[in-house]
């Protein structure tokens, strides 16, 4: 019976919308990581303090964002099927908040691979 209940969540365009292009940030974040930090050994440098000295890490640093945004992806996912039909405007926030932290973490990705 529950499951005939949540069945719309999947025709809701805007939560199949959000989800997708989260996934697709996160497919292109790990692209771009991979792909451009492919030879660069040893610390990169994630990014730069007020003073301009580099802040360094290692690629499971950068790894560990494509790990977080999963998570993220998914719990919202999970909260977003759970809270649809009673309440359908907390829904759309978590599915648009999944896709504002998948730009932000391609942002991130995009920053650590130019700054390498």
């Amino acid at each position: 019976m529950r499951a005939h209940m949540n069945r719309h969540v999947v025709r809701n365009p805007f939560i199949i919308f959000a989800t997708a292009f989260s996934i697709l940030m996160l497919v292109l974040s790990i692209f771009v990581g991979l792909s451009r930090l492919e030879g660069v050994s040893g610390n990169l440098i994630m990014n730069l303090d007020p003073m301009n000295s580099p802040i360094l890490g290692d690629a499971s640093s950068l790894m560990s964002l494509f790990w977080i945004l999963a998570a993220i992806i998914i719990i919202n996912l999970i909260l977003v099927y759970e809270v649809y039909n009673r309440e359908l405007f907390m829904s759309y926030i978590l599915s648009s908040s999944s896709m504002i932290v998948a730009i932000l973490i391609f942002v991130a990705t995009s920053i650590v691979a130019s700054l390498n």
